[in-house]
């Protein structure tokens, strides 16, 4: 027995070791062994499909997030100091007699001031008021006050009080702006330059520096033309697939400053235009002819420029280059 057993253990060892991967098919009724090879390469026996190639007038266009207003705006500050004008041009203070204070003007009234360039405050008149500056002049709101140092006073009322035989005088600062500012269409607010956000629909709003805003009413557009971005407007490459073939279609520009490949997903209908929607949810394509566009091409607002919507466009370009390329290899 010891014998028998001395043998059996030799055996065994001198039987070489192997490694298998073993898979069970547990769907059926019966019970299968598959052997998998992972030494052997089966053949690889794919169809080479070169796509239909044509050339098509286009415009790419975006779905902006911002439009834009002209927004005129009106700050008038004033610093007035009350003097009473006694017997013999004598003078002393008054209660209240120092303020700094802003005057509205209305919307009115800063389209006027605007439109002529003058302004009247109490008995002073301004004018050469410029715009998109700060214009800052020295008045006298009520009584008078000559060079050598005798003054005349008269009656004075204004938010604050009424004097009796003063000499009002004032520095004054006028600021007048006429700019181009973003609407956020989500939020339908109008962004100014002090960073005050403002509802849309009032068509008023005094931003955090005290100055008087107004914008006219929004055109009401049924169709939405202007919430789109012409990015590029001519000729392009069309790919598209021939029959019994299910490739998508794809649309191709390489020239000096414009680069894009994009695929059409789905088509949608804009007021009677069909547009091509890609695979970024902002860019659309429209087949059209010269002279029969979707829109106007314009300059686009900073606020619309969206760079990684762009730098993704151009990976996506390699990468549809790159699969052309590889579907025509005979």
């Amino acid at each position: 027995r010891r014998t028998m057993t001395l043998y059996l253990v030799i055996i065994t060892l001198l039987i070489p070791a192997t490694k298998g991967l073993v898979g069970y098919d547990c769907g059926g009724e019966g019970f299968n062994i598959t052997t998998l090879s992972l030494l052997d390469i089966g053949e690889c026996n794919i169809e080479h499909l070169k796509p239909k190639e044509e050339e098509v007038y286009l415009q790419l266009m975006q779905l902006t997030d911002y439009d834009r207003t002209t927004v005129t705006q009106c700050k008038v500050e004033i610093d007035r100091t009350i003097f009473y004008c006694g017997m013999s041009s004598h003078v002393s203070a008054v209660h209240n007699g120092r303020r700094e204070y802003l005057q509205e003007l209305g919307e009115f009234g800063c389209k006027r001031l605007h439109e002529t360039g003058a302004i009247k405050i109490a008995n002073a008149e301004i004018d050469r008021i410029q715009q998109n500056t700060t214009n800052l002049r020295s008045i006298t709101l009520a009584g008078s006050a000559s060079v050598d140092g005798r003054c005349t006073g008269a009656q004075y009322t204004d938010g604050y009080g009424t004097w009796e035989n003063v000499l009002v005088q004032a520095t004054v600062r006028i600021t007048l702006n006429s700019i181009e500012a973003p609407i956020k269409r989500s939020t339908r607010q109008v962004i100014l330059p002090s960073g005050t956000r403002c509802p849309l629909t009032p068509g008023y709003c005094m931003d955090n520096k005290g100055a008087e805003s107004y914008w006219p009413p929004l055109s009401i557009d049924h169709c939405h033309f202007d919430q789109y971005n012409i990015l590029y407007e001519g000729l392009a490459t069309k790919l598209s697939s021939k029959k019994n073939q299910s490739t998508p279609t794809m649309y191709t520009v390489t020239i000096q400053d414009t680069t894009f490949a994009l695929t059409k997903t789905s088509d949608i209908d804009v007021c009677g235009f069909r547009l091509a929607q890609t695979e970024h949810p902002k860019l659309f394509i429209l087949e059209t002819q010269k002279g029969r566009t979707f829109s106007s091409r314009s300059k686009v607002a900073v606020e619309n420029l969206d760079i990684f919507l762009y730098v993704n466009s151009k990976f996506i370009y390699v990468e549809k280059h790159q699969d052309a390329a590889y579907t025509i290899i005979p």
